[in-house]
């Protein structure tokens, strides 16, 4: 119920499947997934392991928790920004 990371929230799926679309659909650079992996597995080691143990799963993997972080610094900067504020506010 946080409205400044509402956002990324829903922004950061979008880019990662639009990555991750381009670059096994697209460009043909990554084998699809076809190995069942369990959804508790870390996001990186999940596609390596979906991929049949590929580097390009691995590296696909890396690159959109990488654009997840990027996506998401400036709204938790923001967020961070307003709460100081607020804890000032309640404080005089």
């Amino acid at each position: 119920m946080n409205s400044i990371l509402a956002v990324p929230f829903i922004l950061t799926p979008i880019v990662s499947l639009t990555i991750a679309y381009v670059a096994t659909v697209g460009l043909k650079w990554v084998v699809p997934a076809g190995i069942g992996v369990p959804w508790t597995t870390p996001g990186p080691i999940l596609s390596f392991l979906a991929t049949g143990g590929t580097w390009q799963g691995l590296l696909l993997g890396i690159t959109c928790l990488l654009s997840s972080i990027v996506i998401y610094m400036p709204f938790l900067k923001a967020a961070d920004k307003y709460a100081a504020k607020e804890a000032g506010q309640e404080n005089l």
